[in-house]
């Protein structure tokens, strides 16, 4: 038996004593047997190669408040290379029937262990819906909430294809939106200071409504207007990048309520003109002149 394979057996036992699988329950003896497994040996790597100590595991769930304990493990979907699990897939239903997926795809790997993603899909809380929470464990164990991903569900429960992704940046308090497709090349990028999650079910709802408005991906100046009047625009500093075969069809940048750069995109039967603006304006002068216009 390997050095790694006594350890890890010797952390199993432990976690038991400690009451690690506090408010967990197992669906049956196989699911439980396949879970603890994985579990236990993604506990001994994140202790033994990122020194992280998870006392725990209820605590993975802590920063997703809508989960309601105790839970069950319903289900295990695990993978197990050659002398050890790689893969942590589990299926859980917490005490209101809601149902989870939580998943590491290495947790093995030196980066990725301290990665991982809940997410559900058609919930009563969003229905019609896809959404993945995206995780990191800091060396002090707190949650961090690195993105959030949302798909539309059809009526039939296949995916639209279409997805909008909030990603944090806890530095600098900034959030970027990305309206992305799997079928199309057409992105929107919006980056604004965080406000909080009532905001983001607006610009989700909005991008959703523009998706494939082609208008929007050459001229991001609606966009701009929609924002001011849904968010406190004050000395404001936001971007908005809109792009079409991976080329920027319009983007403006403005700092501290300052316009500094526009740019749109203007095409006609015969001609594709991209117009570039350095300016230094204020955002309340710049959009009274585009609206007149």
């Amino acid at each position: 038996m390997r050095l790694d394979e006594i350890e890890i057996l010797l952390l199993r036992s432990n976690l038991e004593r400690i009451g690690f699988y506090e408010d967990i329950i197992f669906e049956s003896k196989a699911v439980k047997k396949d879970a603890k497994r994985v579990i236990s040996q993604w506990i001994f790597c994140l202790e033994k190669y990122r020194g992280i100590r998870i006392q725990k595991f209820k605590h993975l769930f802590s920063e997703l408040h809508e989960i309601v304990f105790p839970i069950k493990i319903s289900k295990s979907y695990c993978c197990y290379s050659k002398y050890a699990y790689s893969l942590l897939d589990i299926a859980i239903i917490d005490n209101e029937g809601k149902e989870y997926y939580m998943s590491n795809r290495s947790i093995n790997d030196y980066e990725s262990m301290v990665n991982y993603t809940l997410s559900r899909r058609n919930s009563p809380l969003e229905q019609l819906v896809e959404r993945d929470f995206h995780y990191k464990i800091r060396e002090d164990t707190a949650i961090i909430l690195m993105e959030t991903g949302i798909m539309s569900l059809k009526e039939n429960g296949k995916n639209d294809n279409i997805v909008v992704d909030f990603g944090y940046d806890y530095e600098k308090n900034t959030t970027q939106v990305t309206l992305r497709s799997f079928v199309t090349t057409k992105t929107i990028k919006i980056c604004y200071p965080t406000i909080n999650r009532e905001i983001e079910k607006k610009i989700y709802q909005f991008l959703k409504s523009i998706k494939d408005e082609i208008s929007y991906y050459y001229d991001v100046f609606e966009i701009l207007k929609w924002i001011v009047s849904n968010i406190e625009c004050k000395d404001i500093s936001l971007s908005i990048i809109a792009e079409v075969e991976n080329e920027i069809g319009s983007q403006i940048d403005i700092i501290a309520g300052k316009v500094k750069k526009y740019s749109y995109t203007q095409i006609s039967e015969e001609e594709v003109h991209i117009i570039r603006k350095t300016v230094i304006k204020d955002l309340n002068e710049f959009l009274m002149e585009k609206t007149k216009k």
